[in-house]
């Protein structure tokens, strides 16, 4: 046998700004764009937040830029692989080159779709986030994951690529729907649970004003959120110790929508996600049942639902539940793998734990009760 070894070492500075913004938030947005220098630009949206702000968007781009608008249909169900071939084709045809640049202009869906498109483009090129959800501002837009949907389950197919930056405006929200706000304050909650019992009672003594869309509110929220999520990212980039706490919700979460056929939005199944798998905490001795309690009381106080019931579901998709979490990429050789809570404000010290499927289907059917 012969054997040739590569000795390639990387050490790359990946940094990125997190800007929150109001009003300025079109001169930042020049401002990192221009900084990039790029040849040409991407626009990738979605037909909703293009009807509503890409006249903006594009009246804030460098004078004399060459840009291509790439509109995609709203939602989750969108968010595929035929749906990555369609945005690379409209930029191929443009002609964006390897010094172009993708500015991912939408919530969740948008982010993670158009981060990956920028992750595999010419083999990687930059992007920046720029977020119109709650969901998308304190999560998705953060830490660089994309991905897209499969018939076996979300963020199958994706990988690890940091954006160049993300530019937040918080007046985006005014133009959300309430149900909207509430699908990111699930995130925002679970940031609180994981994290930050101080930030969970300012959740509690603020819920109106959050809940009224107080800018002040609002920007203290956001900054809390985005955060506790660059402390965890920048402790493990790649998932493979703390970052597992994000994951908190998500593996019930993720299974509830990809049974649902993604008609439950991801905040609403990460709230009952969250409450199914801090009950598997309680019942394991880990989660006092205060905390526990707690937990259920602020989701409802939100607006956010905390069974499977209240999602209209029925009990006949228990097993396919189990199924999809068994296919989790967060399970391991089919072994279902949860991030419990400790405690308001702290998780397991090992991050995740294997949880057997008895107990996961005994938790499931007291949603029914």
């Amino acid at each position: 046998m012969r054997e040739i070894r590569l000795n390639i070492v990387r050490n790359e500075d990946l940094s990125y700004s997190v800007f929150i913004c109001s009003s300025e938030w079109g001169s930042v947005l020049n401002k990192v764009v221009s900084s990039i220098k790029p040849t040409s630009v991407a626009i990738v949206t979605d037909t909703v937040v293009s009807k509503l702000h890409l006249r903006s968007i594009v009246s804030y781009l460098p004078e004399g830029i060459n840009y291509v608008t790439v509109e995609i249909p709203a939602g989750e169900k969108y968010k595929t692989r035929k749906m990555k071939e369609y945005i690379e084709d409209k930029m191929l045809e443009f002609g964006v080159d390897r010094k172009g640049l993708v500015i991912a202009f939408g919530g969740g869906v948008v982010g993670d779709i158009g981060g990956f498109v920028a992750a595999t483009y010419m083999r990687g090129i930059p992007f920046i986030q720029v977020p119109t959800t709650l969901l998308s501002m304190i999560d998705s837009s953060i830490g660089g994951k994309v991905a897209v949907d499969t018939p076996y389950g979300k963020n199958m197919i994706g990988s690890f690529y940091q954006p160049k930056a993300v530019v937040i405006n918080v007046d985006f929200l005014k133009t959300l729907p309430s149900e909207q706000i509430k699908n990111g304050l699930a995130e925002v909650i679970k940031h609180a649970i994981i994290a930050d019992k101080n930030f969970f009672d300012f959740l509690l003594e603020n819920r109106n004003d959050i809940l009224e869309l107080v800018n002040d509110k609002l920007e203290e929220l956001i900054e809390v959120g985005c955060s506790i999520k660059k402390r965890v990212v920048e402790s493990d980039e790649k998932e493979s110790g703390l970052r597992k706490i994000l994951n908190f919700g998500h593996t019930v979460g993720h299974a509830i929508e990809s049974v649902s056929n993604y008609r439950i939005l991801h905040g609403f199944a990460v709230s009952v996600g969250m409450v199914i798998e801090a009950q598997v905490s309680n019942k394991i001795g880990i989660l006092p049942k205060e905390d526990l309690e707690k937990i259920k009381e602020i989701l409802s106080l939100y607006g956010l639902p905390t069974s499977l019931r209240e999602l209209k579901l029925k009990p006949r998709i228990i097993s396919d539940m189990v199924r999809f979490m068994r296919s989790d990429k967060k399970s391991i050789s089919g072994e279902i793998h949860m991030s419990l809570p400790k405690r308001i404000g702290e998780m397991i010290d090992s991050f995740s734990l294997p949880v057997e499927e008895s107990l996961i289907l005994s938790v499931f059917r007291d949603q029914f009760n």
